[in-house]
């Protein structure tokens, strides 16, 4: 078994390693706390700096070695006048572990500690992405820097060891190989010259050369070679998002208020994972407008419903702006399924325009039951009751796979919702 020692000093920057093992051990804890976070918290804070997150103290425990109470073993109490060997002591309750001192019923007071936006956002947005991101931009603004061998001069950041080493032992033995073998030949000439005179001349070649094999550095400035890296052009994935809401009377507070923790959700998604995603947001009573970020989720509208609308004018931006062909079009939108009658019709009609110029599409439908349900099955097997608008867009949804319909009736299933539309496949 492997060894491993744990620092617990929490000196700055020197016990990442510890801190990483910490937050795999509270796993659990952080995800728990995102789903109440996204339930009840203010999800616009998601942005900010850190997080703090609660967790139970019995959480942290770590196993470690004991006395098992079993065996012989004799030990002297001092100042005992109470006891005589052999008799039998009732544990104190008083030896009950308790909690803190502001902890009451023996319960402990829960660990705080903070996490940064950067850990945070990596809970928050674990194992999703965009389904089915494919296209790219035809302008290549990005480039990736790709190994092309070896240059004689560089940053020293980017000097090869490897090769500059081999580079040194091949000239070394180039420049020895020689003088070493001629060297040998002198000192075998040496042992059978007779004459003193010759054999000092000899010595004088034999010192001369090892003179020079000394001077030989063992490594030399042309030994040096340096990576060599090369611009290649890196398409970018580009994409379109679509958020459509409906925003008219029929839409109560506790609808709103579903509708719009998931869009924040859905924004703050793509802007924390992806570089070249427009976003556009679209509010819809009996007519459509696109709006801005902060219209979009804080100005308030009431009026009739015309679900069509709102397809209408997200088909139309997608001809004017965003070609099918270039960007990945996604759109999601969120109502309470109340339309007007004579729209039924066009909406279904506008949403299957929709869906087949996107990759992928949702239609979320908020309701003021307490449960949800992730639905691609046939709406009559569910146990409560569908909306008008929902038969219809349950045939578009028959025809497309990468069309998916879901209810959400209680904030808390905001979150794990979010997750399984957005639910990073296995091939990807």
């Amino acid at each position: 078994m492997n060894s491993v020692i744990i620092d617990r000093r929490n000196n700055k920057n020197k016990s990442s390693a510890n801190r990483n093992r910490f937050l795999k051990r509270v796993d659990k804890n952080i995800k728990q706390s995102i789903k109440e976070f996204v339930k009840d918290g203010e999800i616009k804070s998601v942005n900010s700096d850190s997080k703090t997150i609660k967790i139970n103290k019995k959480d942290l425990d770590e196993p470690f070695f004991h006395k098992s109470g079993k065996g012989i073993y004799e030990k002297v109490l001092p100042g005992n006048e109470e006891f005589i060997k052999g008799q039998t002591i009732r544990k104190s309750r008083l030896g009950k572990r308790t909690g803190g001192a502001n902890s009451s019923n023996g319960e402990q007071d829960p660990f705080v500690f903070e996490i940064t936006k950067k850990e945070f956002l990596k809970y928050f947005f674990e194992d999703v992405e965009l389904p089915n991101l494919t296209k790219k931009s035809e302008g290549i603004d990005e480039f990736k820097l790709k190994r092309a061998g070896f240059t004689n001069y560089g940053s020293p950041t980017r000097l090869n060891i490897v090769k500059s080493l081999k580079n040194s032992y091949a000239r070394r033995a180039a420049l020895l190989i020689p003088k070493k073998k001629e060297i040998k030949e002198l000192l075998n000439k040496i042992e059978t010259e007779l004459d003193e005179e010759v054999k000092n001349k000899i010595q004088l070649q034999i010192d001369e050369l090892t003179k020079k094999i000394k001077y030989i550095p063992f490594l030399d400035e042309i030994d040096l070679r340096y990576n060599n890296f090369e611009k290649h052009p890196k398409p970018i994935l580009q994409a379109a998002m679509f958020c459509l809401m409906d925003v008219s009377g029929s839409m109560n507070e506790h609808h709103k208020e579903i509708a719009k923790r998931f869009f924040m959700l859905l924004y703050y998604f793509l802007i924390t994972n992806y570089e070249k995603v427009d976003i556009i947001f679209i509010r819809h009573t009996e007519d459509a407008d696109v709006v801005d970020e902060e219209e979009f989720f804080y100005s308030p509208e009431t009026g009739g419903t015309y679900i069509s609308s709102a397809f209408k004018l997200a088909n139309e931006q997608i001809q004017e702006k965003y070609d099918p062909s270039q960007y990945n079009i996604y759109f999601c939108y969120a109502g309470d399924g109340d339309n007007w009658e004579e729209d039924n019709e066009e909406a279904e009609e506008t949403l299957r325009k929709l869906i087949n110029k996107s990759q992928y599409g949702i239609y979320l439908e908020t309701e003021d039951e307490t449960e949800s349900s992730f639905s691609n099955r046939d709406p009559s097997s569910e146990i409560w009751s569908y909306s008008i608008i929902w038969s219809y867009f349950d045939k578009v949804r028959k025809e497309h796979n990468d069309f998916k319909m879901v209810k959400i009736e209680n904030k808390g299933n905001i979150y794990s919702v979010f997750k399984e539309l957005f639910k990073k496949l296995e091939n990807n």
